[in-house]
């Protein structure tokens, strides 16, 4: 009952077998074994109460409801809606309603578990005493994840009432077991029921299923232990929670509130180092629980309330999960912990625009990093959104499932794409963190605030840091944010050393400013460029991690700008407001972006490949398929894609006929994706040999091409972010089981690449690095396979086109 609950990928599956034996007789061993030879989740009542998200168990509660008022038909759907995916049942609530199952479920079985009395008796008591506490339902229910286990219990309690009757004293747990078969035997037709004691091992239940026995020993879970272990974890959990959201003055109001019996119970508030209170039954079952919570909760890594001492000052941080969410595969979400908000330089506002980002002030009392940080203005615009904005922008957040600051877990550095902010739940970093990463994303300035380059703050940072140049404040953003994780990290389990950073889109672009500039001395352990590098003659990789322009490019867009808001110097432009520049940037064209500085950003990115200037380490970089000019569900004229042939490749328009012929305007919308998906990866794949001129690390090539449900853009720019972080339960879209299981593939190559530097792990389909003898792309996503970029003869084409052009 302590474990992670069994979760359905397949609601069109039904109950093929009900456990109907009565709790501590082995529930959970026949829920393994069910598991086992039925090859599906079978649902363990007590794990569900403990562990589903609130909304699933108040359908339970519902389903309780509804049968006491005798609506049949709300009952049925009800248990239909809670049972759909599940080819197998064990435990209360499902045994409190086992007619109903009968009649929803025809076919299913019955298995009536059973064991000596005696030892039932005295288990089962202790079960009944824990979870009946007087206080139980008013301290669980602001919590959410547990708000309705009170409810449920008092339930059970009720349905165990009327079959071992109002007995006084320790003999009516004795009666429990035998009424309870007796009733069973009463319920369930001989010919579908099979009475048995889990010593029996495998035969009868195989004989009574008709399947093979198994080649291993039946499983015996030690549900006992888990109730135990399961009652202590949330009891230190109850107590953190408590501890954040309520006073000890609260809890008296409570209490008084209730007006309890003086005679039968009595509370106080027990002060521990790192949590204010907790409510104390004094019984003897319950007190030495409590003492091991409070002990636990008094150990640096204690996994719900955990106070981290950075270079800066102590944060506090918080579980990122209150139950495991639904339908993923998150092994330890119990275990991750985030820490929101923390800053890793000073507000950006006032003097510090159009500065680099500067030094934090470090503050003395623990900062409470349960909130993300302000979005950094010009990515929201500044009208109605669910998230602040504002100058003071420059902080991080951190995902960690590590057991102690000795972890050295693998750490991975999240850029965001453009026009966004770290706290989107597209980011979100716990999928990732499950696997036994360390998680970072961050805030950086963008547009106007991240990116305007004039004569005068030229001056600026000649007088101040040597270099007559300006414009980079959001690159030199990521360099700080990098430079903060590699001074703190290791006290969230993460390894220094062992940083990998990752971007998509514009985030690309970070990383790739990352992995070229000699402005920070930390070197990296490998590189994830999603949406993506290309070669440098390519057009399109003015739009993607290679984006910068010039500085006197620059200058000349901050100038206009500046005019549209009549501002001559920068003084003015410091003294705007916020919504000032964020309202005229929005309204116009200016395009704000990376400087090439010869400083933050050392060459061109020709120049860096042939030179060799990038740190020398492992690259997984890719498209997704309808991106970079391709479009799900073009429907053009043949008319149209002449067009842009012309346009895009002016005399090698007939070539690029060739290569990809259309006759007529039913074909012309394929031919014109599939050059423009072919044109992404022959781009990347000839990057990958540039780089591989000055580089011994492998780069690992991919296309990403599945379609995320409930949309019609198809595999669109940003549609892989949420598979490749694993964070599905982040993005409301109707996620089926296709989704989760490429989602857990995809992590995985992720995974494997952050940890060892190369996506290939067991269990994996071989994924091979790009070389000039391999001219293959992994793809990912409708299939997990090698394929080739495109035919010799159209990536012969594009060469010889990008020869043709101007390196970018």
């Amino acid at each position: 009952m302590g474990g992670a609950p069994s979760v359905p990928t397949d609601p069109s599956r039904r109950i093929q077998v009900i456990g109907a034996g009565y709790s501590r007789t082995g529930t959970v061993s026949l829920q393994l074994a069910l598991e086992k030879l039925l090859d599906g989740p079978v649902m363990h009542g007590g794990t569900q109460v403990l562990h589903r998200e609130d909304a699933y168990c108040k359908k339970l509660a519902q389903a309780y409801e509804a049968k006491r008022a005798g609506d049949k038909a709300r009952l049925h759907r009800l248990l239909e809606d809670i049972f759909a995916g599940y080819v197998g049942c064990t435990d209360m609530p499902p045994i409190d309603f086992i007619p109903d199952l009968l009649e929803l479920y025809p076919d299913a079985k019955v298995v009536l578990t059973t064991r000596d009395n005696e030892k039932f008796a005295k288990s089962i008591q202790l079960v009944g005493s824990n979870a009946s506490i007087w206080w139980l339902p008013y301290v669980m229910w602001p919590v959410p994840g547990w708000r309705w286990f009170p409810t449920l219990v008092n339930e059970f309690t009720n349905s165990a009432m009327k079959i071992k009757g109002p007995t006084d004293g320790q003999d009516h747990y004795h009666s429990i077991l035998p009424n309870w078969n007796h009733s069973v035997q009463q319920m369930v037709p001989a010919d579908k029921l099979l009475i048995m004691d889990l010593k029996e091992g495998w035969e009868p239940l195989c004989k009574f299923l008709n399947v093979p026995v198994p080649n291993e020993p039946l499983p015996r879970a030690n549900d006992a232990a888990a109730i135990e272990k399961t009652a202590q974890e949330v009891i230190v959990k109850l107590m953190g929670i408590w501890s954040e959201k309520r006073s000890p003055r609260n809890l008296s109001r409570i209490i008084e509130a209730q007006q309890y019996e003086e005679n039968r119970r009595s509370a106080f508030v027990l002060h521990i180092p790192t949590t204010t209170f907790v409510l104390l039954y004094t019984t003897p079952h319950i007190m030495w629980k409590l003492a091991a919570a409070a002990t636990l909760l008094a150990e640096a890594n204690a996994a719900f309330s955990t106070v981290v001492q950075t270079k800066y000052g102590s944060v506090q941080g918080y579980p990122a999960f209150n139950s495991t969410p639904v339908n993923m595969s998150l092994t330890n979400w119990a275990d991750i912990t985030v820490w929101k908000g923390i800053p890793f330089a000073a507000t950006t506002a006032g003097e510090n625009r159009f500065k680099p980002p500067q030094p934090v002030t470090p503050w003395n009392t623990t900062l409470d990093a349960k909130d993300f940080g302000n979005a950094c203005p010009s990515a929201l615009g500044t009208g109605e959104t669910e998230y602040s904005i504002g100058e003071d922008c420059l902080s991080l957040n951190v995902w960690s499932a590590a057991n102690s600051s000795d972890a050295k877990l693998p750490v991975v550095m999240w850029s965001y794409p453009a026009g966004s902010s770290s706290a989107f739940p597209l980011f979100d970093g716990a999928g990732t963190a499950d696997k036994g990463v360390v998680f970072v994303n961050y805030n950086y300035r963008t547009g106007s605030f991240g990116w305007l380059a004039t004569p005068e703050l030229n001056e600026e940072r000649l007088a101040s840091a040597g270099s007559n140049s300006s414009g980079n404040w959001g690159m030199l953003d990521q360099f700080a944010a990098l430079t903060w994780i590699h001074e703190n990290i290791a006290q969230f389990g993460g390894d220094p050393d062992h940083i990998t950073v990752m971007g998509q889109s514009a985030g690309s672009a970070a990383t790739y400013h990352i992995l070229n500039s000699p402005l920070h001395n930390i070197t990296i352990h490998g590189a994830i460029i999603q949406s993506g590098v290309r070669d440098p003659h390519d057009p399109l990789a003015t739009s993607l991690a290679e984006n910068y322009r010039t500085l006197d490019v620059n200058m000349d867009t901050a100038a206009r700008f500046m005019a549209s808001l009549n501002c001559s110097d920068i003084a003015c432009m410091r003294a705007l407001s916020m919504d000032d520049l964020v309202t005229e940037f929005l309204s116009s064209e200016f395009d704000f972006t990376a400087t090439l500085d010869y400083y933050a950003m050392p060459d061109t990115y020709l120049n860096t490949l042939e030179k060799g200037i990038a740190q020398d380490v492992p690259v997984m970089t890719g498209n997704t398929k309808d991106e970079s000019g391709a479009s799900y569900g073009l429907n053009i004229t043949l008319a149209t894609y002449l067009s842009d042939l012309n346009e895009t490749y002016g005399t090698w328009q007939q070539e690029f006929l060739a290569a990809y012929p259309a006759n007529d305007s039913a074909t012309a919308s394929a031919a014109y994706n599939a050059q423009f998906t072919d044109r992404s990866k022959v781009g990347t794949y000839f990057w990958s040999q540039l780089w591989a001129k000055n580089a011994t690390s492998s780069v690992y090539n991919y296309i990403w091409d599945h379609a995320p449900p409930g949309q019609t853009q198809g595999a669109y720019h940003e549609s892989e972010i949420n598979y490749a972080m694993n964070n599905l339960y982040g993005t409301d879209l109707p996620w089926t089981s296709e989704d989760y299981a490429i989602a857990e593939t995809m992590n995985a190559y992720w995974v494997a690449f952050i940890k060892n530097g190369n996506p290939n792990a067991e269990g994996l389909a071989d994924w091979a690095p790009a070389t000039d003898a391999n001219a293959t792309v992994m793809e990912l996503g409708e299939g997990f396979q090698v394929l080739p970029i495109a035919k010799e003869s159209q990536i012969d084409l594009f060469s010889r086109w990008f020869d043709s052009l101007v390196a970018y």
